[in-house]
């Protein structure tokens, strides 16, 4: 045995109770040490800590793997500072930018086969509109998974207080909503002082937030606690290369026929104050704020409550749930394949162009995108 590992067996007083004692009396204290550091750093909320817009290209739209089981090239992303400093609307804004933020949910962000240029916000992008005093429209995808009004209250608020601050925001919203399948989005799990903060400071009280609690600081914010986070972070990270690369962020499933028209569903709004709270929010920054009523393959009665809530609130609205056929969605009513993103940006890039012309769109408030007959 070489002479340098001697020391592990050449004293047997060196594994006696009291020498183990102070091993792990030491580990505790290196790891109480580490903690305290980690609390005054405190790294994952620090969105300058990321290579994205910096060695990576920044993501067109936000990370999300779908379940545990599913192979992405990234894994769920729930902190919205996270989320919000690897997509490209983190870069600096030009000076001859006029930047335009789309909210939504799945419809918009894009699922099943719809890669992230497939989707609305980035194909109107592309379009090179301008504004009439030159400047270029950019359009980005701030869209998540799981329609709730709430969850885009939580986006809108986070990006607003972190991003430079854009010219326009868009605001997609289907029946779902604001009466969502989910109890309590993630993103409220996952950011509970945002959730809980915009709760109170809206009076949102019929907003269920189950399992979101407000816990002391130290509690939520040591490495321990965080310790999944930190993974998450740094594999989302390491993904990066992968993003550059393949511009690949979501597995290509299979493909779907499409579904047959639905016909009519029920609807309530579960979402009492939300949409209230998003218009206050966009006039505090003092930022215009337009409504798309997204296709959809059923009818509901919240067409009528939409166009209602915008005319009340004098807020243009481009009302397109009736303008695609059953064959451009997917797995759901909701979904839309590759053609029917480019029909739907098609319609939305001239209704924007007339409304930068004229915001008052000659004094009509809903405007009507043609019906496909059935």
């Amino acid at each position: 045995m070489s002479t340098r590992w001697e020391w592990l067996v050449s004293d047997e007083s060196a594994y006696s109770r009291s020498a183990i004692l102070r091993i792990v009396i030491r580990v505790v204290v290196l790891f109480a040490i580490f903690n305290i550091l980690y609390l005054l750093v405190q790294p994952l909320d620090l969105s300058s800590l990321t290579l994205y817009n910096r060695v990576f290209p920044g993501r067109l739209r936000f990370g999300w793997a779908r379940d545990a089981g599913t192979k992405a090239p990234l894994v769920n992303e729930f902190r919205l500072s996270r989320l919000i400093a690897d997509h490209v609307v983190s870069a600096p804004k030009q000076p001859n930018e006029y930047r335009v933020i789309f909210l939504g949910s799945s419809d918009v962000w894009g699922a099943i086969n719809d890669r992230p240029e497939d989707t609305v916000p980035v194909l109107i992008d592309k379009m090179g509109m301008k504004t009439a005093d030159g400047r270029l429209l950019r359009s980005y995808n701030l869209a998540y998974i799981y329609a709730d009004g709430f969850k885009d209250l939580l986006v809108l608020d986070q990006t607003l207080r972190q991003v430079d601050k854009p010219d326009l925001i868009v605001f997609t919203v289907n029946s779902y909503t604001f009466n969502p399948t989910v109890i309590t989005h993630p993103l409220a799990l996952n950011n509970p002082d945002n959730a809980l903060r915009l709760k109170q400071e809206y009076k949102l009280s019929g907003i269920p937030l189950n399992g979101v609690t407000e816990s002391p600081w130290i509690a939520t914010h040591n490495f321990w606690a965080e310790r999944s986070d930190v993974v998450a972070w740094l594999m989302n990270q390491a993904y990066g290369l992968t993003w550059t690369e393949s511009q690949v962020d979501y597995p290509q499933l299979k493909a779907y026929p499409g579904l047959p028209y639905e016909g009519m569903i029920g609807w309530q709004n579960r979402r009492p104050g939300v949409l209230d709270a998003v218009i206050s929010l966009t006039a505090q920054y003092h930022i215009p704020l337009l409504f798309i009523s997204v296709p959809v393959d059923y009818a509901s009665p919240f067409s009528q409550w939409i166009q209602g809530q915008a005319q009340q609130a004098d807020i243009p609205l481009l009302d397109c749930s009736s303008l695609l056929p059953p064959k451009y969605f997917t797995d759901t009513q909701l979904h839309l394949n590759p053609e029917g993103h480019q029909l739907f940006a098609k319609k939305i890039s001239g209704w924007l162009q007339s409304w930068l012309v004229d915001p008052k769109l000659q004094g009509q408030t809903v405007t009507y995108c043609p019906s496909w007959e059935m």
